[in-house]
């Protein structure tokens, strides 16, 4: 085992625990999640607003591009 091993359920947990945001933080607070498109996620299965899914789309593509991008620069 190396020491990456131990790293590799820590990026699922965090891009997932905005999904549980909603239903266990209330106010402003809960808004430093909406980073993730987990958070909208959570956000659209509480409200049922179409509105959330779009937003968490958007922020999907956002983190793709701007994570495809920085790894282009690496390969290069």
């Amino acid at each position: 085992a190396t020491a990456s091993d131990g790293d590799k359920g820590k990026m699922p947990s965090l891009l997932t625990i905005g999904l549980v945001v909603p239903y266990f933080i209330s106010g402003p607070a809960q808004y430093i999640f909406a980073i993730t498109p987990s958070y909208w996620i959570g956000r659209f299965i509480m409200e049922g607003r179409l509105l959330y899914l779009g937003v968490s789309l958007l922020i999907d593509v956002v983190w793709v591009l701007a994570l495809a991008k920085r790894f282009m620069k690496k390969i290069q």
